[in-house]
């Protein structure tokens, strides 16, 4: 559906990206229920969501002028590891909405960026979201469905590891809802 929003996000590298699309055809072909699987496109980790997607309105672009104007020339490479932006995804969860590849371990490289995030959101009065893991959602289900047990255990023993660096943590402009249409705001 049309929305905006705002969220700095991470795209995987191609040797992730590759692994990540693997796993969905390994997961297409295993799961009893319907599947809308995440374009590679789409493939992303969030970082922080600075404006949740909501229906286009002229308070969201208030909201938006008022955060842009606090991140001013926050650059996502400070405090960059020695080997870029990284993260082992090791699990993979059926969530009541999607399925996710995820570690509960944050990286100390995100936590660091989602705390840069937070005080900016918070110093200008704007609420900061937390996050108790990174993921990334590689799909989501086309109908209201249970899964069986069973399917859950087969599809868990699905091999999922994915090592990945962010070489592009992107500021972007969420425009159709889950995150299908993005424009990457500065580079």
């Amino acid at each position: 559906m049309p929305c905006l929003g705002y969220h700095v996000q991470g795209r995987p590298d191609e040797a992730a990206l590759d692994k990540i699309l693997q796993l969905q055809r390994a997961v297409l072909a295993t799961s009893p229920v319907a599947l809308r699987l995440i374009p590679p496109e789409a493939l992303h980790l969030s970082v922080i969501t600075l404006i949740s997607a909501e229906f286009p309105s002229d308070s969201i672009c208030a909201r938006w002028a008022e955060i842009e104007q606090a991140i001013g020339d926050v650059s996502v490479s400070s405090g960059r590891e020695e080997n870029g932006f990284s993260v082992t995804l090791d699990r993979l969860e059926f969530t009541n909405r999607a399925l996710i590849i995820f570690t509960p371990k944050q990286p100390k490289w995100l936590l660091d960026l989602r705390r840069q995030f937070s005080e900016i959101l918070r110093s200008i009065g704007h609420d900061a979201p937390s996050y108790d893991r990174s993921h990334i959602t590689i799909a989501r289900y086309a109908e209201s469905a249970q899964i069986p047990v069973s399917a859950l255990q087969t599809m868990e023993k699905l091999d999922s590891p994915v090592r990945t660096r962010f070489d592009n943590i992107r500021l972007v402009r969420e425009r159709r809802y889950p995150s299908l249409a993005i424009h990457s705001l500065y580079g």
